[in-house]
């Protein structure tokens, strides 16, 4: 166990050697990573999709024309719950609703998150604005991913991979271990 389990012998080497290729992997596949969980988890892109793509008010000045006015409503979709039969799907009043005095017969639409129906569709299809946003995710993550990879890219152009000092150094060793073997070549001559 003694002689199995000792410490390994220090060597020199180039580099990481191929710990390089897959760190640049791991790296690569958390920008992609990053870009779909902004684009699809955030809502930011369905409220810029809407402020600059649906709301657009007629005769005002572009940087005060987009705004989030009515983006709640609008990313809602309703069904006509007034039109649902009690036997096929029976209503309970909550807990909550019988407190409150409000019967179940006053509610004659349910909203929900989601872009389905609107504009005389029906609930099974999507509604335009779903797949504006969707190419608008797609085109976020292509764009962020390539400005990402650019960054990426001038900054290592920016930064050396040997610091001006070391490398000056590394160049006079050398330069001194020409001159000793040039000068140890005339001394045995």
């Amino acid at each position: 166990m003694v002689t199995q389990l000792r410490r390994p012998l220090a060597r020199r080497a180039e580099d990481i050697g191929i710990w390089y290729p897959i760190l640049e992997g791991i790296a690569n596949l958390s920008v992609l990573t990053n870009a779909l969980v902004i684009a699809i988890t955030s809502d930011f892109i369905p409220r810029l999709t809407y402020m600059y793509g649906v709301d657009q008010k007629p005769g005002v000045s572009p940087p005060d024309r987009a705004t989030l006015e009515g983006f709640v409503a609008f990313s809602l979709s309703q069904v006509n719950i007034s039109v649902i039969s009690d036997k096929a799907i029976p209503i309970t009043e909550s807990t909550f609703l019988r407190d409150s005095g409000i019967p179940l017969s006053n509610f004659t639409h349910c909203s929900f998150r989601g872009a389905r129906g609107g504009d005389g569709q029906p609930l099974s299809e999507y509604k335009r604005f779903f797949w504006q946003v969707l190419c608008a995710r797609f085109a976020f993550i292509i764009v962020f991913e390539h400005v990402v990879f650019i960054i990426k890219a001038v900054i290592a152009w920016l930064v050396p991979d040997i610091p001006k000092h070391l490398k000056n150094t590394m160049e006079r060793e050398k330069y001194l271990a020409k001159q000793a073997l040039r000068d140890f070549d005339e001394f045995k001559a």
